[in-house]
């Protein structure tokens, strides 16, 4: 997925997602969210790779918290603030 933000003029970021990589103890899926910021603006991207098409029941821990991390990264607010 990618998203390109335009800031208008007369606003700055104020508040957004960090990049960030991380996969599963056993690498069984992998994800990667990055911000490439941009004279007017910044492009986000992400990726999800899958690495097994089945995860052991015994990974279901990690798989809550992958599946948390990458809901709270792709839901992060992005806030724009007026600069005076």
């Amino acid at each position: 997925m990618k998203f390109e933000l335009t800031i208008p003029e007369g606003y700055s970021l104020d508040e957004y997602p960090r990049s960030i990589e991380m996969s599963m103890q056993r690498n069984e899926l992998e994800f990667k969210f990055e911000l490439i910021e941009k004279d007017n603006g910044m492009t986000f991207r992400s990726e999800i790779k899958i690495n097994q098409p089945e995860i052991q029941i015994s990974s279901y821990k990690d798989l809550q918290r992958f599946a948390r991390i990458v809901s709270e990264t792709l839901n992060s607010p992005i806030i724009l603030q007026r600069v005076n």
